[in-house]
């Protein structure tokens, strides 16, 4: 039994060290909502959010606009959308949020043409500020 159990932590160590470069944080922020985990893979950071989609919706675009963005497309119905937008230095964002369930919101940022996972985590830092979200990853 002691055999089986070892070698099963050894399968576990390995497959968890075979994930270098896509790691995902699960953190909780109460029952009221917050961040059910998030990851950035394929230059796009996908951020998971238990929130309900018009309350993530409106969150992002005031923190583009918090951030000086401009918008240059924004579309959006009750199940998906999108919102495409500018920086100060012309970079393109595009943020696409999508209704995953009663309570849960996922929204996906790419910045840049092939992604840029810091400005991507910045932006998603300053939509956890508009959504109440503190220390919303390490």
């Amino acid at each position: 039994m002691r055999k089986k159990l070892f070698l099963l932590s050894i399968l576990v160590i390995l497959l968890i060290g075979s994930q270098v470069g896509c790691i995902v944080v699960a953190t909780s922020v109460g029952a009221a909502g917050g961040i059910a985990g998030y990851r950035y893979v394929k230059e796009k950071l996908e951020i998971t959010y238990n929130i309900p989609y018009d309350t993530v919706r409106q969150a992002i675009v005031r923190s583009l606009e918090k951030l000086a963005m401009v918008i240059t497309e924004y579309r959006y119905d009750g199940l998906e959308g999108i919102i495409k937008a500018k920086t100060k230095t012309d970079t393109p964002v595009e943020i696409h949020f999508k209704k995953i369930g009663k309570e849960a919101t996922l929204v996906t940022i790419k910045v840049g043409i092939f992604g840029n996972k810091v400005k991507s985590l910045a932006i998603k830092e300053e939509i956890d500020r508009q959504l109440g979200i503190k220390g919303g990853y390490l």
